[in-house]
């Protein structure tokens, strides 16, 4: 073969190379870095999901308002409170993630009557809750139906005047409209006359916690074991009942959905078991927030405790232990209210 018909034939074999082999070696090289960016976009991405998903998810936040002590010679209080609190912060600790903590949130100094009624509600705004987050409350104290104050007419009382004209409270709380009404025993109690000046009508500790920012709020009430004390003019437990009328007038200070739990029905009482140094209604209630009412046969094991299933645990664990430890002798039934229907 001569040179001459050699050299055409070079010449398409080097072309072939040139139109084979460059693109091949700049396509690897585009998707390298085409790959390193899809890497570095994927981490940005999920870091940033980390990140921000908590300010767009509801979060849950949880108080307690207790009355574990009251005055020398007034009122015994509900026994175990220090037990029962601990275990609240114990099994909830890692269940809270609000802007108020991870711990449950000890309102320490709205115990008596004058901060229930007048800071309770402002202090409750104040906590850096959002609408969508929801505000679990756990109240705790003696509780009773106020009887009719028999002050004699004419006479100065907290909601008159000296001439006996009465004057508008332009509070939440009207000191001298309590009688036939469920009240909340403060802390600051003085048996002393007809009746206490120290209860505050349960509806309106409600409505003050109701107050906050959640849409939903869940306020689980441990009624006390207060039963009869002629001194207070309690012949029986009718607080359940009562609660039946409170709570079914309309809203008008607390916003959205405020749900109640109340620890007893008529004719019954907080009781608490000695052995374990506990209320079986906060038991109950514990064990329901920490993920046991998602359990069969009370919830559908979602990973998300609803309100109806922590109402059918606590009522049927409640009712349930009592029943077993008492050999039948006891009962005690939870209740379930709304705020505005009763």
């Amino acid at each position: 073969m001569t040179p001459a018909e050699n050299t055409p034939q070079r010449r398409g074999s080097w072309r072939g190379q040139s139109a084979k082999g460059q693109p091949r070696a700049g396509w690897q090289k585009y998707s390298k870095v085409l790959a390193l960016l899809l890497g570095a976009t994927l981490i940005i991405a999920i870091t940033a999901a980390i990140l921000v998903a908590p300010y767009y998810r509801w979060q849950t936040g949880f108080v307690m308002l207790v009355v574990d002590q009251y005055q020398l010679g007034t009122l015994n209080a509900l026994p175990f409170s220090g037990q029962d609190k601990a275990a609240f912060a114990d099994s909830l600790r890692h269940a809270l993630g609000s802007k108020i903590g991870s711990d449950p949130v000890d309102l320490v100094g709205m115990r008596s009557a004058d901060a229930l009624r007048d800071q309770l509600g402002p202090q409750m705004r104040k906590l850096p809750l959002r609408n969508k987050d929801v505000l679990v409350a756990y109240v705790r104290g003696q509780s009773l139906v106020a009887p009719p104050d028999v002050t004699a007419e004419g006479a100065t009382e907290a909601g008159r005047q000296e001439d006996g004209t009465r004057f508008i409270d332009t509070r939440a709380y009207d000191k001298g409209d309590i009688g036939g009404k469920a009240c909340f025993v403060a802390n600051d109690v003085r048996i002393r006359g007809p009746r206490p000046r120290e209860l505050v009508p349960l509806r309106n500790i409600v409505a003050a916690i109701g107050s906050a920012a959640p849409r939903t709020t869940l306020v689980a009430l441990d009624l006390g074991d207060l039963q009869w004390d002629p001194r207070l003019g309690v012949l029986a437990n009718v607080v359940a009942k009562q609660l039946d009328a409170d709570f079914a007038s309309a809203q008008v200070d607390a916003s959205y959905d405020n749900w109640i739990i109340g620890s007893n029905d008529l004719f019954e009482a907080s009781l608490s078991y000695v052995p374990a140094q506990r209320t079986y209604f906060a038991r109950a209630l514990e064990l329901a927030l920490a993920g046991n009412a998602d359990e069969a046969p009370w919830g559908n094991a979602n990973r998300v405790v609803e309100l109806d299933e922590i109402a059918r645990y606590v009522e049927a664990w409640t009712g349930e232990w009592v029943r077993r430890t008492s050999g039948g002798r006891n009962r005690q039934r939870p209740v379930v209210w709304k705020l505005g229907k009763g």
